[in-house]
């Protein structure tokens, strides 16, 4: 009897253990509707908006909503609100406190605070909880349909927005603004007698709306480096609705969206959502639009932007599609055009910065009128990764250790030769002749790309240019020289050599300063390297001198033989046998340092070579 019993026991307690777990089960998509964040989020405590709805079992009459929000402590609010539009103006809001009451609001405008308390028509059912672990959650019914005439009141047989808000309260009633973050709109209206996967909650790109963002497919716009999208306005066919959100970091920052004609930012029709929950307009007639006014915002309404959160700035605007009147700098959306993305800190909090590398470009023109994503064009970022890595090959690895062979291994394995020279020699000539190769790939590809010569009010982007072009200038006629260099022991060849090592230092040390520059700009602004590579090349440069130093002292310490003859390379002539000068078949007993010293500086040469490559390509583009 006592074991008939346990069994018993444990049958009804794995029986309730099902139960719970169903009962735990996402209803989303299959008993209700839902619009929520993040995706799939359940139960709704984990989710930072839950809303959902079903039917009434009991009554066929009535929907049932369920709304749980994120709000944080203290006097708050949620509020989820029916609209015809997608804004909050005429708007059939719901709003649960933290005071285990529910109001009924239909604001006329955008501001709540001043908007007056309704009558709750058509709800019952009311369940407002307390706030626990910052989620303030209710329930409540909703007739589909009063049977009187109201139209604050709107139908649910029609397909209506969903809206989610919350705030503070001021004295424990008055709601505050939103602070424009805690507010969440559906993609689209919603059929609130189905329970389908809603489209709010879905990806409505290449569906309902045209995008431009990065990761590709990221969704919602929360998850994007810079999400872009577009889509006729349902209620005025005029308009477009645009929504831009990207990830710009914290302070004073902005997020611009621009229309261009070309693939540039000089006159583009540019929009500029601030961190201040203000938007302005701008067309620049060159790239630094630091120095351009701002102008009329014209065409644009409904715009509503969002402070900061989680480091992403939201705005949503409406533009139309073209003016009534002509404007030059209105471009209309009935011709394809490029769409930019920009961000930026704001000086003064107004003034706009350069955006470096906070800069995208779609790849081709869009149709602003069409449901087609948009993609970004990579040719400028993959050729400045390209650039940044050959000038690093050539410079810093190739030219660097060309440089030291020339000036301090000529004795080394001076008793053999290398197809028919000095090992130094032309160890010295294949390195420096692969640096010239990948400078001038690199020049060439930057050029071939950016397609004109550096156009900036950055300091270390004109000066990186500059000093960039001298380097590869010096480093091109080096070599040209070494083709007419006088013959060793003849009046000219001492003035020859100390043009050829003059020409080469400076080179190289232009080169240095121009990867530094580089390094130093591009980690913050343009996205090409990272910290890391700046430091990179200053512990590359700090271990060089150490290693020069070294050669020095080593070079002063051990006494050269007073007949110790030169090491100079004559040029070859036709019939002319292979007669380099010999070295003393018997080397210094302290040469074996040279090699030493000399393996150091090829370790520095190759390991800070090949991390500075390895940090321009591992950043993202």
């Amino acid at each position: 009897m006592i074991v008939t019993m346990n069994r018993l026991f444990s049958l009804c307690v794995l029986v309730s253990l099902c139960l719970i777990v169903h009962s735990q089960e996402d209803p989303c998509g299959t008993t209700h509707g839902c619009f929520r964040d993040p995706q799939g989020c359940f139960p709704s405590s984990e989710c930072t908006y839950y809303v959902s709805w079903t039917n009434n079992t009991a009554d066929t009459s009535l929907v049932d909503f369920e709304v749980s929000v994120a709000v944080g402590s203290g006097d708050m609010y949620a509020a989820m609100g029916l609209s015809q539009n997608d804004q909050m103006p005429e708007s059939d809001i719901y709003m649960c406190r933290s005071d285990q009451t529910m109001v009924g609001y239909y604001p006329s405008s955008k501001g709540i605070t001043s908007a007056d308390e309704r009558e709750l028509k058509g709800i019952s059912n009311m369940v407002v909880d307390s706030i626990v672990d910052g989620d303030l959650h209710c329930t409540f019914s909703r007739m589909i349909d009063l049977t009187e005439t109201d139209p604050e009141f709107f139908s649910l047989n029609d397909d209506l927005y969903v809206l989610v808000a919350f705030g503070a309260l001021t004295g424990g009633t008055t709601p505050d603004y939103h602070t424009g973050a805690g507010r969440w709109l559906t993609a689209e209206p919603v059929d609130l007698l189905d329970v389908g996967l809603k489209p709010s909650d879905e990806d409505p790109c290449d569906k309902t709306h045209g995008c431009y963002r990065n990761p590709e497919n990221c969704y919602p716009p929360s998850e994007c480096t810079y999400y872009v999208s577009w889509t006729g306005n349902t209620a005025d066919a005029s308009l477009v609705d645009f929504e831009v959100s990207v990830d710009v970091g914290s302070g004073d920052m902005y997020a611009a969206m621009g229309l261009s004609q070309n693939d540039q930012m000089p006159e583009s029709d540019i929009y500029m959502c601030r961190s201040d929950q203000t938007m302005v307009g701008y067309y620049p007639s060159s790239k630094s639009i630091s120095s351009a006014d701002e102008r009329e915002l014209k065409g644009i309404s409904n715009e509503v932007v969002d402070p900061i959160v989680d480091g992403d700035l939201h705005c949503t605007f409406s533009r139309m599609i073209e003016l009534d009147e002509d404007d030059p700098e209105f471009f209309s959306m009935n011709d394809d055009l490029y769409v930019l993305v920009a961000f930026g800190e704001l000086s003064g909090g107004t003034t706009p910065d350069y955006h470096g590398a906070g800069r995208f470009l779609t790849s081709e023109p869009v149709d602003l009128l069409d449901t087609s994503s948009a993609q970004t064009d990579l040719k400028l970022p993959r050729a400045k990764k390209a650039h940044a890595c050959l000038m690093v090959i050539g410079w810093m690895g190739l030219a660097s250790t060309g440089i030291l062979f020339a000036r301090y291994m000529k004795p080394f394995m001076s008793d053999q030769t290398l197809c028919g020279n000095k090992v130094w020699f032309n160890s010295h000539r294949i390195n420096m002749i692969s640096a010239l190769v990948c400078f001038v790939s690199a020049f060439i590809v930057i050029f071939a790309v950016k397609k004109e010569f550096v156009d900036s009010e950055i300091r270390e982007i004109y000066a990186h240019g500059i000093i960039g072009c001298i380097a590869v200038g010096l480093g091109v006629i080096n070599p040209i020289m070494a083709i007419f260099r006088p013959h060793p022991g003849t009046p000219n060849r001492p003035f020859f050599n100390y043009a050829h090592r003059t020409v080469g230092i400076l080179g190289w040390m232009s080169a240095m300063i121009a990867i530094i520059l580089a390094s130093d700009f591009y980690f913050t602004a343009e996205s090409i390297t990272d910290v890391n590579a700046f430091w990179t090349i200053t512990v590359f440069l700090i271990i060089g001198l150490v290693i020069i130093i070294l050669f020095e002292v080593f070079e002063c310490t051990v006494a050269q033989q007073d007949s110790a003859p030169s090491a100079d390379i004559a040029l070859r002539q036709p019939g002319d046998q292979v007669s380099n000068i010999t070295v003393p078949p018997t080397a210094h007993p302290a040469e074996r340092w040279r090699s030493m010293i000399f393996s150091l500086a090829l370790l520095d040469i190759l390991v800070c070579t090949i991390v500075m490559v390895v940090f321009i390509i591992q950043v993202e583009i």
